[in-house]
């Protein structure tokens, strides 16, 4: 890993298992101390299959985070992926596999569809003009539908609930142990009409 990113070159095989191969596309940014999101391809037979996200830690080293938050990542990671078992929901993306590989851990998540919350807030940015109430209210119940989803969990287990910005600043304190994907609403420029789909 460098210090501008998990510093492994486009195209690289981060590993292989079970006759695929994941190949490392574009790095996403360090979601967390230590944890770093990277866009990669799922290939089989050589030939690309499905995008995929990978969550990633690396091994401590004098230029990245201490052994001790590496470590305390590296459990909330785990933990993680344990309770994702629980978490069926369309808007919560699913883990596929955790994998380590010479001391980084790897956990593979699907590639979410449709449009970022973060692009979302970039589009009103550009255009300056808000999104209208009704759309940021249907937004809103969506990520909260996903939340209240994610706390029903079998009697006797607790399940922390966070949200978070793309730069893993904490939006809410309450997260849902998987990933969050966008609602998919009528598409519309800010201060619009909406275009049916």
């Amino acid at each position: 890993m460098s210090a501008t990113g998990f510093g492994v070159p486009k195209g690289a095989i981060l590993f292989e298992e079970n006759g695929f191969q994941y190949e490392f596309r574009e790095y996403l940014g360090e979601i967390h101390q230590g944890v770093h999101l990277l866009l990669a391809w799922q290939r089989a037979g050589g030939q690309p299959q499905d995008k995929v996200l990978i969550k990633a830690i690396g091994p401590s080293s004098a230029t990245h985070p201490p052994i001790s938050r590496i470590k305390r990542a590296r459990v909330r990671l785990e933990e993680q992926v344990r309770l994702s078992k629980f978490l069926v929901h369309p808007g919560i993306l699913e883990v596929h596999k955790m994998k380590q590989v010479e001391g980084t851990l790897y956990v593979v998540n699907e590639f979410p569809s449709g449009n970022s919350l973060s692009s979302l807030l970039t589009l009103v940015g550009e255009c300056r003009r808000w999104y209208s109430s009704e759309f940021t209210m249907f937004v809103g119940a969506r990520v909260a539908d996903v939340l209240v989803s994610a706390a029903r969990t079998p009697s006797g287990m607790s399940l922390e609930m966070r949200a978070e910005w793309g730069d893993g600043r904490e939006a809410l304190t309450a997260s849902a142990i998987g990933t969050i994907r966008s609602p998919q609403p009528p598409v519309a420029a800010p201060g619009g009409e909406a275009a049916g789909r």
